[in-house]
């Protein structure tokens, strides 16, 4: 087993504390919109100070998009996992994925027409 440089040791623990940070903001998401969660509530949720968030994250949106790419790699393997495990998932996933919500029209159509925007 190899041993980590000091640098490296001080990477992982800056990592934990930023996940810390977003685990606490994505749990204040179950209970409030973005508009209503201040520095503070994040800070409070992740056991620290408010002033201590801003050497990880640069303001609230930076969490925020931190956390939507984290939660994208995490759906991202989940439907990895659902090609390996059933093909016809992967497939009926697909299929679903490429639909509109009320039903019938595949999303491209809407995409073309200019009624979704990605």
């Amino acid at each position: 087993m190899s041993k980590k440089t000091f640098d490296e040791l001080r990477e992982d623990a800056r990592n934990a504390r930023k996940e810390i940070i977003l685990d606490a903001t994505a749990k204040l998401f179950k209970k409030k919109s973005i508009f209503k969660i201040s520095m503070r509530d994040i800070a409070t949720e992740a056991g620290m100070s408010a002033g201590n968030i801003y050497f990880y994250f640069e303001d609230r949106e930076a969490i925020v998009r931190e956390l939507m790419i984290r939660d994208e790699k995490n759906i991202i393997d989940i439907f990895r996992s659902i090609i390996r495990i059933d093909t016809e998932d992967a497939k009926a996933l697909q299929q679903k994925l490429m639909m509109d919500p009320a039903g019938d029209t595949p999303v491209r159509e809407y995409h073309r027409a200019g009624a979704v925007s990605f």
